[in-house]
């Protein structure tokens, strides 16, 4: 006799096919047969009209501290959720160094563990509502290894990677990483191939949330391309988007980037989210210290502005520097000027902008501007 008998429902069983009409039998918390005339069950349910499904996967969550909170939080299950994939954006409650946990965010920061294994230890105790798997966060793994340094050294990369394999051997599901964040920001190619190596000898993936999903979306795509294809690991792009009006219209070429990779052997998938908007912590839009390193300048005379590709948001409000031209207007991709404003002396290390014939951005572009490289025309935003 089973346990449970769902009966009559229209059945997706996840694995392509079309969808039947048909009973399910329940044992143990498990699906142990799909048909009809299964048998006698404990308890029958007439789900007529219904749809019945495996569980769904939520491959993007943050959900990492639900498993605390005081009273229980179904609210995924509500949905159909039953795994959440969680740790991901380079963060996760372990293993954190006491001294510098306070950088994590702070809905982590108040759930730190020193190993990962203790926080798996402790969830698991709490009782979650749904299953968790757990990646290891390249930011949490900086952090404990050499605080919000930029440039730590070998052995603090020694002791991500140590701490990484602890992680993995105590059950994390794979490695994360959030570049538009600090610490991690500071990392290079390099570092994030060292510990995807790790992963690899666990045969584990490798999620990103991307350096840049704007203005710099081809490069960083490209770059965590590079880091998979180097140490051998599935890819997993997080929020996969063209994020902001400065890039749209890209996603035909992150699609293509994806497919052109996976015809060259690489694993990678991609997930996204169901809604338009994004959001993020506040740091995400600051300027990145050391300030030598990160900063930028808009112009002679201008403000610093924020580094993080989250920038554009901030164009959108700032006001040309004093002495710039204010009889131009810009559409992107490229400056028109109706006049065109004379151009003065090039200001030192700005590029021109060849549609208004060699005039420098630092005055072709109004209201607002931005120098997006020393060879590259500048970008603009109306």
């Amino acid at each position: 006799m089973h346990d449970l008998l769902l009966r009559h429902g229209t059945v997706h069983d996840g694995f392509g096919g079309p969808a039947r009409e048909a009973d399910v039998a329940i044992d143990d918390g498990r699906v142990t047969a799909v048909g009809r005339d299964l048998g006698a069950a404990r308890r029958v349910i007439d789900v007529s009209g219904l749809v019945v499904a495996p569980g769904f996967v939520d491959p993007h969550s943050h959900s990492d501290t639900v498993p605390f909170l005081a009273e229980p939080q179904p609210f995924k299950l509500y949905q159909g959720v039953t795994t959440e994939i969680i740790g991901n954006c380079g963060f996760s409650c372990g293993p954190a160094n006491p001294d510098t946990a306070g950088f994590m965010p702070a809905v982590l920061a108040g759930e730190a563990f020193t190993t990962f294994g203790a926080y798996l230890d402790a969830a698991q105790a709490a009782g979650p509502s749904n299953n968790l798997a757990v990646l290891v966060g390249h930011n949490t793994l900086r952090l404990a290894a050499g605080g919000m340094e930029a440039a730590p050294g070998p052995k603090a990369l020694d002791r991500m990677c140590a701490l990484a394999a602890e992680s993995f051997t105590a059950g994390a599901a794979g490695l994360s990483s959030g570049l538009e964040y600090v610490p991690g920001a500071y990392a290079d190619t390099a570092e994030l191939v060292a510990l995807a190596l790790v992963a690899r000898r666990w045969n584990l993936p490798y999620a990103t949330h991307m350096r840049n999903e704007s203005e710099g979306l081809a490069d960083a795509l490209d770059e965590a391309i590079a880091v998979a294809t180097r140490a051998g690991v599935r890819l997993q792009v997080s929020h996969c988007k063209a994020s902001g009006r400065a890039v749209h219209g890209s996603s035909a070429m992150l699609l293509a980037k994806l497919a052109a990779a996976r015809r060259a052997g690489l694993d990678v998938r991609a997930d996204v989210y169901p809604y338009r908007a994004f959001g993020t912590g506040l740091v995400a839009v600051l300027p990145r210290a050391p300030a030598r390193a990160a900063r930028t300048r808009c112009g002679p005379g201008s403000p610093t502005r924020p580094s993080g590709p989250r920038s554009a948001r901030w164009r959108r409000t700032r006001r040309p520097p004093s002495g710039s031209a204010s009889g131009a207007s810009c559409t992107r991709p490229t400056c028109r000027s109706s006049p065109t404003p004379t151009p003065p002396s090039p200001a030192s290390g700005w590029p021109t902008c060849p549609a208004t014939r060699g005039t420098p951005c630092a005055t072709c572009c109004a209201p607002t501007r931005t120098r997006t490289g020393s060879s590259t025309p500048c970008t603009t935003t109306t």
